[in-house]
């Protein structure tokens, strides 16, 4: 009995040794691929720094620690982590790397600055052009003004061409949303719940955020939503419909939703002097008349207007 202990000690022992092995030669390539990666960054015009890499993971997966990692390009672009960030790559999961910030991850793109916490980004080499984002406490800032914040933010792209139409497909998540725009907002300064999922369609070019937005409305861009849903103050919507801009850069959309509090809605709104009492009272017989069926909500001419009532003034967007 004790010979054949002996013999499936020594069987673990080599085993595990095989695969202390195994890993290290796997471990390698996963470093050089992440190195590679970022070399070939480097090759497009970016300047790419960091202060130490180093493998870890043993010996469930492999991980690439990065720290104080920055990419940069002039001054149109520049991204860096304060702290560690880690490429990890799982044997359950070979097809997804991971990057997750171990600090605050920060990112500059013009004049628009964006910094969070929890930063988490997964892309996927058997769809090499897609990814997930993750972020907490995410603060954006364009021109050094705070123009939104959140405290969770998911995003889902997958620019992998699908067609010859679709430039992206998307999937967005906002949570606990505030923004300048929201700050005076009858139902409060803060949405609770944002969800959307898209296909962007259209091409963007051009040097500055303007000309892209340009080119795109130029080339009948358009985002495709095929469903979204909000939750701000005691109003809930879910619905669908299309989103683009009109020849002064400002949104321009139409969709269909369902609602729910929409009584509640413009009471917040009729009381805040918004809606007049007339307007107020056409909504109420629209939702009613509606009878639980979708009700229209267009943006055009920087106005809001459900079920073809106008109900609210959007400020203008400068980009």
């Amino acid at each position: 009995m004790i010979k054949h202990l002996r013999y499936v000690a020594l069987a673990l022992v080599l085993a595990f040794g095989a695969y202390a092995g195994v890993w290290q030669i796997y471990s390698k390539k996963f470093e050089k691929h992440i190195e590679a990666q970022l070399a070939d960054i480097q090759t497009k015009g970016f300047d790419v720094s960091f202060d130490n890499l180093k493998i870890k993971g043993f010996p469930f997966g492999y991980d690439v620690v990065v720290t104080n990692l920055e990419i940069k390009r002039g001054a149109e672009f520049r991204t860096w982590v304060d702290g560690v960030i880690t490429f990890s790559a799982k044997f359950w999961k070979p097809q997804e790397i991971s990057s997750v910030a171990g600090g605050t991850h920060h990112l500059e793109v013009d004049e628009f600055s964006a910094q969070g916490n929890g930063f988490v980004l997964k892309s996927f080499t058997l769809d090499p052009m897609r990814f997930e984002f993750f972020y907490d406490n995410l603060l954006v800032k364009q021109a050094g003004k705070e123009i939104l914040k959140a405290k969770e933010l998911e995003y889902d792209i997958d620019l992998t061409p699908k067609d010859q139409v679709a430039t992206a497909t998307m999937r967005l998540r906002l949570e606990e949303l505030e923004a300048e725009a929201l700050k005076d907002a009858p139902l409060g300064p803060k949405v609770e719940h944002i969800v959307f999922d898209g296909v962007l369609k259209g091409s963007f070019k051009g040097d500055s955020t303007e000309e892209r937005l340009k080119h795109w409305y130029e080339n009948d861009g358009e985002l495709e939503v095929k469903e979204f849903s909000l939750k701000w103050g005691e109003a809930s919507a879910t619905g669908d419909g299309d989103l683009s801009l009109d020849e002064k850069l400002q949104p321009l959309g139409a969709f269909s939703a369902s609602f729910q509090g929409l009584d509640s809605a413009v009471d917040a709104y009729e009381k805040a002097g918004k809606l007049n009492k007339s307007k107020a009272s056409l909504l109420r017989l629209g939702a009613m008349a509606a009878h639980g069926n979708k009700i229209s909500i267009t943006i055009q001419n920087r106005k809001l207007l459900i079920a073809a009532i106008p109900v609210a003034e959007l400020k203008e967007i400068v980009w």
